[in-house]
């Protein structure tokens, strides 16, 4: 990955830092800071709702939270698995956490439990986890249309995603978040595993497994027709743009 500013590859511990939630701070979150925390990171451009979202914490973390719902029996309740991640099941991160697990479609929170989604239960297993890892990194419809978008190509600086992401409807302050959690996913889903400046599937895997539609409409400069064998959404007419927002996704 290449840094804006530097045009040198973003390291491990750059995209480390790559989180959108501060773990100190958000540890000791009620749940109304981390709702407010959430608006404050809305997009505001008249007209967007929330036909299309993405998580607010990233892959690995939905992972880890997953497992401890694994190793908790497949269906605990939040303080069962709060507990075992050392977090307040009230508190900021655990909402987030699992928000974001559920958002890439790793669980079903109701009424205090937590139930394991068919996904989920695959990620959790050795021999399924790196299918799954890029069906569930591919289920989030804004990483779908960026990946769909970049695949196979070298991928701009970090600002050049921001402004895709800004030209599919997000605002500056949206796009940078979803740039991080978009670039943190995607290195765990292992798409720079082959090769840190391109999105390239792990050997083994495939991108036709999720149902996850990408956004249709993209920038005139790399417009290119529809295509139904690679897998890339059809243009439905010139629509307007689509509805691009930021939501935490959870059950109560």
């Amino acid at each position: 990955m290449v840094d804006d500013t530097s045009g040198e590859a973003v390291s491990d511990e750059m995209l480390a830092k790559m989180e959108g939630i501060d773990e100190e701070q958000s540890s000791e979150q009620t749940a109304e800071q981390a709702a407010e925390q959430y608006n404050a990171r809305k997009t505001t451009r008249k007209g967007l709702g929330a036909d299309l979202q993405f998580p607010s914490a990233s892959l690995d973390r939905a992972i880890a939270f997953a497992m401890e719902v694994f190793r908790e029996g497949g269906s605990p309740d939040f303080v069962q698995v709060a507990d075992a991640l050392k977090f307040s099941p009230t508190g900021g991160t655990f909402i987030t956490h699992k928000a974001a697990t559920g958002a890439f479609g790793l669980i079903i929170a109701k009424k205090n439990k937590i139930s394991l989604t068919p996904l989920g239960q695959r990620i959790t297993q050795t021999d399924k986890s790196p299918q799954a890892k890029i069906d569930a990194f591919l289920s989030v419809k804004l990483f779908r249309t960026i990946y769909n978008y970049y695949k196979g190509g070298e991928l701009p600086p970090v600002g050049g995603i921001e402004k895709y992401m800004i030209s599919l409807g997000l605002t500056q302050k949206a796009a940078e978040h979803g740039r991080d959690i978009f670039l943190k996913s995607a290195k765990s889903a292992g798409l720079f595993d082959r090769d840190e400046r391109r999105l390239v599937l792990p050997r083994g895997t495939t991108d036709s497994g999720s149902p996850s539609e990408a956004i249709e409409e993209q920038p005139e400069e790399r417009k290119e027709p529809p295509d139904e064998q690679s897998g890339r959404s059809q243009n439905l007419g010139g629509q307007n743009k689509p509805r691009v927002s930021v939501t935490l996704c959870w059950k109560a």
